[in-house]
C-alpha cells in the first residue's frame, strides 16, 4: 500500500515541479521578452536539482523502505527488459544468418550446376571461379556467426572464442575482397574497386568491434576478480 502511495507522490511531485518551472519560464518569457528556448535551457539545471532533492527526500525517513523496494523492482524490471532485448537480438541474428545461408546454398547449387554443364560441354570451368568467392565468403562468415550464437545460447557471451569468431568474420571479408580485387577485374561480390574499399572498411570495422569486445571481456574479468 505504501509503495503505491509512494509512486503516486513521486508522480505528482514531478508534475508539480515541472508545472511550476514551466510557469516560471513562461512568465520570464512574456515579461522580459526572452527566448523561451533560452529560458528552458536555464531552467533545466533547476529541474535536475529539484529531482535530486525529491529523490533524497523520499530515500530518507518513513519512505526509505518503500523507496528501496521500488528501486529493486526497477532494477529487476530493467534486467527483464535487457533479457528480452538480448533474446530479440539473438533471434534477429538467427534470421539474418538463415537468410545468408539460404542465399549461399542457393548460389552454390546454381554455380555447381553451371560447373557440371560446362565440364560436359567442354567449356573452361575457371571462368566461374570469380562467382564462387561470394557464396564461399558468406558461408565462412556464417559458420563464425553460428559459433557465436551457439555460445550466446549457452550463456557464454563474454568468451574469448566469440572474439576470435568476430576477428574471423572481419579477416575473411578483407582477404576475400582483396583476392577478388587483385585477381579479377570484376566479380559478383566485388564488381569494382569502390565496392572493394567498402568491404575492406567493413571488415576493419568488424575487427575493431572484436577488439572492443576483447577489452570488455578483460574489464569484466578484472571486476569479477575484484568483487
Amino acid at each position: 500500500m505504501e509503495k503505491k502511495k509512494l509512486k503516486r507522490m513521486i508522480t505528482w511531485s514531478t508534475i508539480l515541479v515541472e508545472t511550476v518551472l514551466a510557469a516560471i519560464g513562461m512568465a520570464v518569457h512574456i515579461i522580459y521578452d526572452v527566448s523561451y528556448l533560452l529560458v528552458c535551457f536555464c531552467l533545466f539545471p533547476l529541474m535536475l536539482l529539484a529531482m535530486i532533492l525529491l529523490s533524497k527526500y523520499f530515500s530518507k525517513g518513513k519512505w526509505k523502505d518503500s523507496m528501496d523496494e521500488l528501486e529493486r523492482e526497477c532494477e529487476e524490471e530493467e534486467r527483464r527488459e535487457e533479457k528480452k532485448v538480448e533474446k530479440s537480438n539473438v533471434t534477429l541474428m538467427w534470421i539474418v544468418l538463415i537468410v545468408c545461408m539460404i542465399i549461399a546454398v542457393g548460389d552454390t547449387i546454381e554455380i555447381t550446376g553451371r560447373i557440371i554443364l560446362r565440364s560436359y560441354g567442354g567449356n573452361p570451368v575457371k571462368e566461374l571461379l570469380p562467382e564462387v568467392f561470394g557464396p564461399l565468403t558468406m558461408a565462412i562468415c556464417a559458420v563464425f556467426i553460428v559459433i557465436i550464437l551457439f555460445n550466446v545460447n549457452r550463456n557464454r557471451v563474454f568468451d574469448h572464442t566469440n572474439v576470435k569468431m568476430i576477428y574471423g568474420v572481419g579477416v575473411t571479408l578483407i582477404i576475400s575482397t582483396m583476392l577478388q580485387n587483385e585477381i579479377w577485374d570484376s566479380t559478383l561480390m566485388v564488381p569494382n574497386s569502390t565496392v572493394a574499399i567498402y568491404f575492406c572498411l567493413l571488415g576493419m570495422f568488424i575487427i575493431f568491434l572484436g577488439k572492443l569486445f576483447e577489452i570488455a571481456i578483460k574489464i569484466k574479468k578484472e571486476n569479477d576478480m575484484t568483487v
